[in-house]
């Protein structure tokens, strides 16, 4: 998301309030352990499901049943093992 302007990050968790821990606790949380020169101007939005920068970045937070229709750059799914049918997705 910082080196790849306009990425599309898509976090799929088994349930929405594990797919938005990812997003609100792990993933900023590293990004508030970043320098200050590695960050980006500011937040566009910044809430439980959506996290999008003022490069054009964005990571979206789902249940494993949604995110259709969103073309990914990388695609993280917690625990895959656990998603049943993950392979006929």
């Amino acid at each position: 998301m910082l080196f790849y302007p306009s990425a599309t990050i898509l976090l799929f968790s088994r349930r929405d309030e594990e797919a938005t821990d990812m997003l609100k606790n792990k993933l900023r949380g590293m990004y508030d352990r970043l320098p200050e020169w590695l960050k980006v101007q500011h937040f566009e939005t910044d809430n439980d499901h959506q996290w999008q920068w003022s490069n054009g970045s964005r990571c979206l937070a789902f249940p494993t049943t949604g995110g259709d229709s969103y073309t990914a750059t990388l695609v993280i799914i917690d625990e895959a093992d656990l998603v049943p049918d993950l392979a006929s997705s």
